[in-house]
């Protein structure tokens, strides 16, 4: 049983960070896809829809995180 508490919030630290993570994306090269009445916009990279969190970085050091989910 002490194991098993011990073992617990190491193992909800790592689902918590994992959940967290973020991917650098250089916006340059994402591709914008619209439907008919561009009501929905769909991106991509290298012909993979991007879902998840990503991270725009700015020039004068600061960034943008975007949460990108597809349906």
């Amino acid at each position: 049983m002490k194991r098993i508490l011990t073992l617990l919030p190491f193992s909800l630290l790592v689902l918590c960070t994992n959940a967290q993570d973020t991917k650098d994306i250089n916006w340059n090269q994402v591709r914008r896809k619209y439907n008919s009445d561009s009501s929905r916009m769909e991106l991509s990279l290298n012909n993979i829809p991007l879902n998840g969190v990503y991270k725009q970085r700015f020039d004068d050091g600061g960034f943008g995180l975007y949460n990108i989910k597809t349906d």
